[in-house]
């Protein structure tokens, strides 16, 4: 098969073309493959956001406050969809309501 019709090609171009729109290309080392998640991502995201929450989290969960957020964020994720946990966020026992973004 020629080299030019290799779908890294097709890839390489759409990455180059949303990264030039101003997109953040994410590192795959930091994916989360079991929960098909980018834990930093959503970690920076409630610290930025909603910090006493994110203490509150680190507080009840002190062994592992990360993975019960991307626990639960992932049981949601299955259960409701992302549509529904982006626009209405989602509880957290002991923690609260978690916003996934802004209005």
């Amino acid at each position: 098969m020629n080299a030019t019709h290799r779908e890294i090609h097709f890839e390489n171009y759409v990455v180059d073309r949303l990264a030039a729109s101003g997109w953040f290309i994410g590192d795959t080392r930091h994916y989360d493959t079991e929960r098909a998640l980018y834990p930093d991502d959503l970690v920076a995201w409630l610290e930025a956001t909603q910090p006493d929450k994110w203490a509150k989290l680190c507080k009840d969960y002190p062994d592992d406050p990360r993975g019960a957020l991307m626990d639960r964020l992932a049981k949601v994720l299955e259960k409701d969809g992302t549509v529904h946990a982006l626009r209405r966020g989602f509880s957290i026992a002991g923690c609260g309501h978690i916003d996934l973004s802004e209005a």
